[in-house]
Protein backbone atom coordinates (compact mmCIF):
# COMPACT_ATOMS: atom_id res chain seq x y z
CA UNK A 1 0.00 0.00 0.00
CA UNK A 2 1.19 3.30 -0.90
CA UNK A 3 1.78 6.11 1.94
CA UNK A 4 2.64 9.58 1.89
CA UNK A 5 2.56 12.40 4.54
CA UNK A 6 -1.00 13.61 4.94
CA UNK A 7 0.02 17.31 3.85
CA UNK A 8 1.17 16.15 0.46
CA UNK A 9 -2.54 15.10 -0.21
CA UNK A 10 -3.21 18.56 -0.53
CA UNK A 11 -0.41 20.39 -0.79
CA UNK A 12 2.79 19.41 -3.61
CA UNK A 13 4.79 20.74 -0.99
CA UNK A 14 5.60 21.65 3.10
CA UNK A 15 4.75 25.46 3.45
CA UNK A 16 5.35 25.61 6.57
CA UNK A 17 8.75 24.56 8.39
CA UNK A 18 6.94 22.98 11.55
CA UNK A 19 5.85 20.47 9.22
CA UNK A 20 8.97 19.37 8.63
CA UNK A 21 10.53 19.67 11.75
CA UNK A 22 7.32 17.50 13.22
CA UNK A 23 8.62 15.01 10.59
CA UNK A 24 12.39 14.49 11.54
CA UNK A 25 11.17 14.69 14.99
CA UNK A 26 9.22 11.24 14.79
CA UNK A 27 11.65 9.96 12.25
CA UNK A 28 14.21 10.23 15.20
CA UNK A 29 12.43 9.27 18.32
CA UNK A 30 14.63 6.71 19.97
CA UNK A 31 11.61 4.71 21.64
CA UNK A 32 11.07 2.14 18.81
CA UNK A 33 7.11 2.43 20.05
CA UNK A 34 6.78 6.02 18.83
CA UNK A 35 8.92 5.99 15.66
CA UNK A 36 7.49 6.88 12.60
CA UNK A 37 9.94 7.22 9.25
CA UNK A 38 6.86 7.48 6.89
CA UNK A 39 6.55 11.16 6.66
CA UNK A 40 9.70 12.21 6.61
CA UNK A 41 10.61 9.94 3.95
CA UNK A 42 7.44 11.19 2.04
CA UNK A 43 8.77 14.91 1.97
CA UNK A 44 12.17 13.42 0.89
CA UNK A 45 10.24 11.85 -2.46
CA UNK A 46 8.03 14.49 -3.16
CA UNK A 47 11.95 17.01 -3.00
CA UNK A 48 12.77 14.47 -5.86
CA UNK A 49 9.73 15.11 -7.95
CA UNK A 50 8.57 19.27 -7.21
CA UNK A 51 12.15 20.17 -7.57
CA UNK A 52 13.52 19.58 -11.61
CA UNK A 53 17.12 19.90 -10.77
CA UNK A 54 17.11 16.96 -8.09
CA UNK A 55 16.46 13.93 -10.48
CA UNK A 56 19.41 15.43 -12.57
CA UNK A 57 21.98 15.57 -9.39
CA UNK A 58 20.64 12.08 -8.93
CA UNK A 59 21.55 10.89 -12.04
CA UNK A 60 25.31 12.58 -12.15
CA UNK A 61 25.37 10.49 -8.56
CA UNK A 62 24.09 7.06 -10.10
CA UNK A 63 25.95 7.61 -13.03
CA UNK A 64 29.37 7.39 -10.84
CA UNK A 65 28.39 3.39 -10.54
CA UNK A 66 26.07 2.40 -13.64
CA UNK A 67 28.90 4.58 -16.12
CA UNK A 68 32.03 2.25 -14.33
CA UNK A 69 33.06 -0.91 -16.83
CA UNK A 70 32.60 -4.35 -14.19
CA UNK A 71 33.83 -7.85 -13.89
CA UNK A 72 33.97 -11.08 -11.97
CA UNK A 73 37.29 -12.25 -12.26
CA UNK A 74 38.90 -15.16 -11.10
CA UNK A 75 41.08 -14.77 -8.11
CA UNK A 76 43.83 -17.27 -9.59
CA UNK A 77 43.85 -16.40 -13.20
CA UNK A 78 45.72 -19.32 -14.12
CA UNK A 79 43.39 -21.42 -12.35
CA UNK A 80 41.40 -22.74 -15.50
CA UNK A 81 38.45 -23.86 -12.71
CA UNK A 82 38.59 -19.84 -11.19
CA UNK A 83 38.58 -18.39 -14.54
CA UNK A 84 35.55 -20.97 -15.43
CA UNK A 85 33.48 -20.22 -12.11
CA UNK A 86 34.24 -16.53 -12.85
CA UNK A 87 32.56 -16.37 -15.95
CA UNK A 88 29.30 -18.65 -15.00
CA UNK A 89 28.92 -16.13 -11.69
CA UNK A 90 28.99 -13.00 -14.60
CA UNK A 91 26.44 -14.52 -16.98
CA UNK A 92 24.08 -15.35 -13.88
CA UNK A 93 24.43 -12.36 -12.15
CA UNK A 94 25.01 -9.72 -14.60
CA UNK A 95 21.35 -8.56 -15.34
CA UNK A 96 21.53 -8.40 -11.52
CA UNK A 97 24.30 -6.26 -10.95
CA UNK A 98 23.42 -4.11 -13.53
CA UNK A 99 19.69 -2.90 -12.00
CA UNK A 100 21.20 -2.85 -8.83
CA UNK A 101 23.44 0.34 -9.93
CA UNK A 102 20.36 2.29 -9.78
CA UNK A 103 18.74 1.26 -6.69
CA UNK A 104 21.79 1.66 -4.55
CA UNK A 105 22.18 5.56 -5.19
CA UNK A 106 18.95 5.43 -2.73
CA UNK A 107 20.57 4.25 -0.04
CA UNK A 108 22.63 7.23 0.21
CA UNK A 109 19.86 9.84 -0.45
CA UNK A 110 17.17 8.06 2.07
CA UNK A 111 19.84 6.61 4.36
CA UNK A 112 18.58 3.14 3.40
CA UNK A 113 17.68 1.10 0.02
CA UNK A 114 16.70 -2.62 -0.19
CA UNK A 115 15.38 -4.97 -2.98
CA UNK A 116 13.94 -8.57 -2.21
CA UNK A 117 15.08 -11.33 -4.67
CA UNK A 118 13.97 -14.31 -5.76
CA UNK A 119 16.21 -17.23 -6.82
CA UNK A 120 15.72 -18.91 -10.06
CA UNK A 121 16.68 -21.99 -11.66
CA UNK A 122 18.24 -22.05 -15.45
CA UNK A 123 20.99 -23.40 -17.67
CA UNK A 124 23.22 -22.02 -15.86
CA UNK A 125 22.82 -22.28 -12.31
CA UNK A 126 20.12 -20.33 -9.82
CA UNK A 127 20.11 -16.88 -11.40
CA UNK A 128 18.39 -13.89 -9.19
CA UNK A 129 15.43 -12.12 -10.31
CA UNK A 130 14.21 -8.49 -8.66
CA UNK A 131 10.72 -9.22 -6.80
CA UNK A 132 10.28 -6.46 -4.96
CA UNK A 133 11.64 -2.75 -5.03
CA UNK A 134 11.21 -1.16 -1.64
CA UNK A 135 10.34 2.24 -1.39
CA UNK A 136 11.85 4.65 1.53
CA UNK A 137 8.83 4.84 3.68
CA UNK A 138 8.84 1.18 3.85
CA UNK A 139 11.99 0.47 5.47
CA UNK A 140 13.67 1.78 8.50
CA UNK A 141 17.09 1.83 10.09
CA UNK A 142 17.20 -0.12 13.03
CA UNK A 143 20.45 -1.84 14.42
CA UNK A 144 17.72 -4.62 15.77
CA UNK A 145 16.69 -6.42 13.16
CA UNK A 146 18.94 -8.22 10.33
CA UNK A 147 20.87 -6.24 7.88
CA UNK A 148 20.19 -3.08 10.33
CA UNK A 149 17.12 -2.51 9.14
CA UNK A 150 13.04 -3.30 9.57
CA UNK A 151 10.47 -3.53 6.91
CA UNK A 152 7.02 -1.25 7.61
CA UNK A 153 4.51 -3.52 6.81
CA UNK A 154 1.51 -1.17 6.12
CA UNK A 155 -1.90 -1.60 8.60
CA UNK A 156 -5.01 -0.31 8.83
CA UNK A 157 -5.84 3.24 10.16
CA UNK A 158 -2.56 4.54 8.88
CA UNK A 159 -0.56 2.42 11.02
CA UNK A 160 2.32 -0.15 10.26
CA UNK A 161 3.90 -3.23 11.50
CA UNK A 162 7.58 -4.23 11.66
CA UNK A 163 8.32 -7.11 10.53
CA UNK A 164 12.30 -8.23 10.01
CA UNK A 165 14.24 -10.15 7.34
CA UNK A 166 14.88 -13.76 8.97
CA UNK A 167 18.26 -15.17 9.33
CA UNK A 168 17.86 -18.10 6.56
CA UNK A 169 15.93 -15.58 4.60
CA UNK A 170 18.99 -12.72 4.39
CA UNK A 171 20.21 -14.23 0.57
CA UNK A 172 16.88 -13.05 -0.88
CA UNK A 173 18.01 -9.37 0.26
CA UNK A 174 20.27 -6.78 -1.39
CA UNK A 175 20.24 -4.06 1.73
CA UNK A 176 22.17 -0.74 1.74
CA UNK A 177 22.50 1.10 4.70
CA UNK A 178 25.29 3.75 4.69
CA UNK A 179 26.83 4.91 7.75
CA UNK A 180 24.88 8.03 8.70
CA UNK A 181 24.34 9.16 12.28
CA UNK A 182 20.42 9.99 11.78
CA UNK A 183 17.39 8.58 9.46
CA UNK A 184 16.92 10.13 6.19
CA UNK A 185 20.44 10.24 4.50
CA UNK A 186 21.43 13.14 2.49
CA UNK A 187 17.74 14.44 1.54
CA UNK A 188 17.60 15.05 5.63
CA UNK A 189 20.46 17.66 5.30
CA UNK A 190 18.81 19.47 2.34
CA UNK A 191 15.13 18.98 3.44
CA UNK A 192 15.05 23.04 4.58
CA UNK A 193 17.29 23.89 1.59
CA UNK A 194 13.73 21.83 -0.33
CA UNK A 195 11.41 23.61 1.55
CA UNK A 196 12.80 27.66 0.88
CA UNK A 197 13.59 26.57 -3.01
CA UNK A 198 9.67 25.90 -3.19
CA UNK A 199 8.38 29.01 -0.71
CA UNK A 200 11.29 30.90 -2.81
CA UNK A 201 9.40 29.86 -6.15
CA UNK A 202 6.39 31.47 -4.59
CA UNK A 203 7.55 34.67 -3.52
CA UNK A 204 9.04 35.47 -6.66
CA UNK A 205 6.29 34.75 -8.80
CA UNK A 206 4.40 37.44 -6.56
CA UNK A 207 7.19 39.64 -6.81
CA UNK A 208 7.41 39.22 -10.35
CA UNK A 209 3.83 40.35 -10.29
CA UNK A 210 4.38 43.50 -7.95
CA UNK A 211 7.29 44.58 -10.35
CA UNK A 212 5.60 45.40 -12.89
CA UNK A 213 3.45 47.59 -10.64
CA UNK A 214 -0.22 48.31 -9.84
CA UNK A 215 -2.88 50.81 -11.57
CA UNK A 216 -4.44 53.42 -9.42
CA UNK A 217 -7.26 55.22 -10.17
CA UNK A 218 -7.09 58.51 -8.51
CA UNK A 219 -10.47 60.36 -8.15
CA UNK A 220 -10.56 64.31 -8.55
CA UNK A 221 -12.59 66.64 -5.80
CA UNK A 222 -16.42 66.49 -7.07
CA UNK A 223 -16.66 63.01 -8.06
CA UNK A 224 -20.04 61.44 -6.83
CA UNK A 225 -20.52 57.61 -5.49
CA UNK A 226 -21.09 56.60 -8.95
CA UNK A 227 -17.89 57.85 -10.30
CA UNK A 228 -15.91 56.27 -7.84
CA UNK A 229 -18.06 53.12 -8.58
CA UNK A 230 -17.43 53.80 -12.24
CA UNK A 231 -13.38 54.32 -11.16
CA UNK A 232 -13.31 50.91 -9.08
CA UNK A 233 -14.63 49.44 -12.19
CA UNK A 234 -12.73 50.62 -14.86
CA UNK A 235 -9.40 49.65 -12.84
CA UNK A 236 -10.94 45.80 -13.23
CA UNK A 237 -11.52 46.34 -16.89
CA UNK A 238 -7.69 47.87 -17.31
CA UNK A 239 -6.32 45.03 -15.72
CA UNK A 240 -8.75 42.33 -18.08
CA UNK A 241 -8.52 43.92 -21.05
CA UNK A 242 -5.51 46.47 -21.19
CA UNK A 243 -8.17 49.09 -21.86
CA UNK A 244 -10.86 51.14 -21.29
CA UNK A 245 -13.61 54.30 -21.03
CA UNK A 246 -13.37 56.85 -17.89
CA UNK A 247 -15.12 59.82 -16.44
CA UNK A 248 -12.50 63.04 -17.05
CA UNK A 249 -12.87 63.20 -12.99
CA UNK A 250 -11.18 60.11 -13.04
CA UNK A 251 -6.81 60.15 -13.39
CA UNK A 252 -5.44 56.35 -13.75
CA UNK A 253 -1.28 56.38 -12.33
CA UNK A 254 1.06 53.46 -12.64
CA UNK A 255 2.41 52.96 -9.39
CA UNK A 256 5.76 50.81 -8.88
CA UNK A 257 5.67 48.67 -5.65
CA UNK A 258 9.30 47.25 -6.21
CA UNK A 259 12.56 48.26 -6.53
CA UNK A 260 13.93 46.42 -9.73
CA UNK A 261 17.19 45.50 -7.98
CA UNK A 262 15.55 44.33 -5.54
CA UNK A 263 14.96 41.05 -6.73
CA UNK A 264 18.61 40.27 -7.10
CA UNK A 265 18.25 38.95 -3.39
CA UNK A 266 15.41 36.51 -4.43
CA UNK A 267 17.63 35.20 -7.34
CA UNK A 268 20.79 35.21 -4.93
CA UNK A 269 18.40 33.34 -2.23
CA UNK A 270 17.58 30.96 -4.43
CA UNK A 271 21.04 30.05 -6.18
CA UNK A 272 22.48 29.95 -2.54
CA UNK A 273 19.69 27.19 -1.71
CA UNK A 274 20.05 25.17 -5.58
CA UNK A 275 24.10 25.23 -4.66
CA UNK A 276 23.68 23.49 -0.97
CA UNK A 277 21.80 20.69 -2.73
CA UNK A 278 23.86 20.10 -5.26
CA UNK A 279 26.49 19.80 -2.76
CA UNK A 280 25.07 17.61 -0.72
CA UNK A 281 24.38 15.02 -3.69
CA UNK A 282 27.15 15.04 -6.13
CA UNK A 283 29.83 16.57 -3.57
CA UNK A 284 30.74 19.28 -5.84
CA UNK A 285 28.96 22.34 -7.28
CA UNK A 286 29.27 23.38 -11.23
CA UNK A 287 30.75 26.58 -12.25
CA UNK A 288 28.78 28.67 -14.53
CA UNK A 289 31.93 29.42 -16.49
CA UNK A 290 34.42 26.84 -17.42
CA UNK A 291 37.37 29.46 -17.76
CA UNK A 292 38.12 29.38 -14.62
CA UNK A 293 40.56 25.83 -15.22
CA UNK A 294 41.64 25.64 -10.91
CA UNK A 295 38.17 25.88 -10.34
CA UNK A 296 37.25 23.20 -12.47
CA UNK A 297 39.83 20.59 -12.00
CA UNK A 298 38.91 20.63 -8.08
CA UNK A 299 35.43 20.30 -9.22
CA UNK A 300 36.44 17.45 -11.02
CA UNK A 301 38.30 15.93 -8.01
CA UNK A 302 35.14 16.39 -5.96
CA UNK A 303 33.28 14.26 -8.34
CA UNK A 304 36.27 11.61 -8.52
CA UNK A 305 36.66 11.14 -4.69
CA UNK A 306 32.94 10.44 -4.69
CA UNK A 307 32.63 8.60 -7.74
CA UNK A 308 35.99 5.97 -6.18
CA UNK A 309 34.31 5.66 -2.53
CA UNK A 310 30.66 4.93 -4.31
CA UNK A 311 32.47 2.29 -6.23
CA UNK A 312 34.33 0.98 -3.63
CA UNK A 313 31.42 0.72 -1.31
CA UNK A 314 29.82 -0.85 -3.87
CA UNK A 315 31.73 -3.71 -4.66
CA UNK A 316 31.99 -4.55 -0.96
CA UNK A 317 27.95 -5.14 -1.27
CA UNK A 318 27.60 -6.97 -4.43
CA UNK A 319 30.86 -9.17 -3.45
CA UNK A 320 29.46 -10.10 0.10
CA UNK A 321 25.78 -10.40 -0.68
CA UNK A 322 25.20 -11.70 -3.88
CA UNK A 323 28.55 -13.41 -5.29
CA UNK A 324 29.09 -15.43 -1.48
CA UNK A 325 25.11 -15.91 -1.89
CA UNK A 326 25.99 -17.45 -5.74
CA UNK A 327 28.69 -19.84 -5.32
CA UNK A 328 26.79 -21.33 -1.89
CA UNK A 329 23.95 -22.21 -3.97
CA UNK A 330 25.84 -22.84 -6.95
CA UNK A 331 28.76 -24.19 -6.42
CA UNK A 332 29.62 -25.36 -3.13
CA UNK A 333 26.56 -25.92 -1.27
CA UNK A 334 29.34 -27.49 2.18
CA UNK A 335 29.45 -24.31 3.74
CA UNK A 336 29.29 -20.25 3.30
CA UNK A 337 33.13 -20.29 2.16
CA UNK A 338 34.60 -17.20 3.19
CA UNK A 339 37.23 -17.10 0.75
CA UNK A 340 35.96 -16.95 -3.29
CA UNK A 341 37.58 -18.37 -6.27
CA UNK A 342 36.12 -14.82 -8.04
CA UNK A 343 35.36 -11.86 -7.17
CA UNK A 344 33.27 -8.36 -8.29
CA UNK A 345 35.78 -5.52 -9.33
CA UNK A 346 35.32 -2.31 -11.01
CA UNK A 347 36.92 0.25 -13.41
CA UNK A 348 35.96 3.27 -13.89
CA UNK A 349 36.06 5.53 -17.76
CA UNK A 350 38.70 7.35 -17.74
CA UNK A 351 37.97 10.36 -19.38
CA UNK A 352 40.27 10.93 -22.59
CA UNK A 353 42.26 14.25 -23.01
CA UNK A 354 41.43 14.25 -26.65
CA UNK A 355 44.01 17.55 -26.93
CA UNK A 356 46.78 15.58 -25.16
CA UNK A 357 45.50 12.20 -27.47
CA UNK A 358 46.34 14.81 -30.73
CA UNK A 359 49.94 15.98 -29.58
CA UNK A 360 50.87 12.54 -28.63
CA UNK A 361 49.65 11.15 -32.09
CA UNK A 362 51.52 13.94 -33.90
CA UNK A 363 54.76 13.78 -32.48
CA UNK A 364 54.39 9.53 -33.69
CA UNK A 365 53.49 10.75 -36.81
CA UNK A 366 56.39 12.94 -36.99
CA UNK A 367 58.37 10.01 -35.83
CA UNK A 368 57.42 8.19 -38.60
CA UNK A 369 54.12 5.83 -37.06
CA UNK A 370 51.17 6.00 -39.30
CA UNK A 371 47.17 5.75 -38.57
CA UNK A 372 44.44 5.92 -39.96
CA UNK A 373 41.90 8.77 -40.90
CA UNK A 374 39.12 7.16 -38.51
CA UNK A 375 41.68 6.37 -35.45
CA UNK A 376 43.02 10.05 -35.52
CA UNK A 377 38.73 11.24 -35.38
CA UNK A 378 37.87 9.06 -32.90
CA UNK A 379 40.80 9.55 -30.30
CA UNK A 380 40.86 13.60 -30.69
CA UNK A 381 37.48 14.38 -31.61
CA UNK A 382 39.26 16.92 -33.89
CA UNK A 383 37.66 16.26 -37.65
CA UNK A 384 40.30 15.61 -40.14
CA UNK A 385 39.68 15.71 -43.88
CA UNK A 386 39.93 12.56 -45.74
CA UNK A 387 38.56 9.05 -45.98
CA UNK A 388 38.34 6.35 -42.74
CA UNK A 389 40.93 4.63 -44.41
CA UNK A 390 43.30 6.92 -44.94
CA UNK A 391 47.09 6.60 -43.74
CA UNK A 392 47.88 10.13 -42.50
CA UNK A 393 51.55 10.58 -43.44
CA UNK A 394 54.12 13.71 -42.89
CA UNK A 395 52.88 15.54 -45.66
CA UNK A 396 49.23 16.23 -43.44
CA UNK A 397 51.89 17.39 -40.46
CA UNK A 398 50.85 21.54 -41.40
CA UNK A 399 46.73 20.37 -41.52
CA UNK A 400 47.30 18.53 -37.82
CA UNK A 401 48.99 21.64 -36.43
CA UNK A 402 46.34 23.73 -37.61
CA UNK A 403 43.60 21.78 -36.27
CA UNK A 404 45.02 21.87 -32.78
CA UNK A 405 45.72 25.55 -33.05
CA UNK A 406 41.81 26.26 -33.74
CA UNK A 407 41.25 23.85 -30.86
CA UNK A 408 43.21 25.46 -28.11
CA UNK A 409 41.35 29.16 -29.65
CA UNK A 410 38.29 27.28 -29.12
CA UNK A 411 38.92 26.26 -25.43
CA UNK A 412 40.54 29.53 -24.72
CA UNK A 413 37.42 31.62 -25.80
Amino acid sequence: MDYRAPLLNVKEFATDPKDLQMAIQKASVFEEKNRDVRDLMSYEERSMSCIPKMSRHKLRRTSHVSSATWAIVPIDENDPRSVQLAEDAEKRLGTIIKQYTRKYTEGDLYGVSAQKLKWLESPRGFKPEIEYNYKPYELERNNRYNHNIAILKQAENNKFIRTEIKENDQHNYLVYVPDYPEPGGILRTVIYACYMINLSRQEWSQYIQFLKGIIQAKVQLGANPEDKAAAAEAVRLAVKNKATVTSPLVEFVWERMNNENAGKSFDAFLQSCYDEVEIAITNTNMMPTDKERNALTVLERGEEDLAREMRFEFELLVNDMLLRHDYFINVDKSEYGLDLPYEFVMHPKLKQDRTANANIMLDAINSGLRFQVKTWNEKTGIPLAGEESDIISLNLGSQLNGALEDEDQGEDS
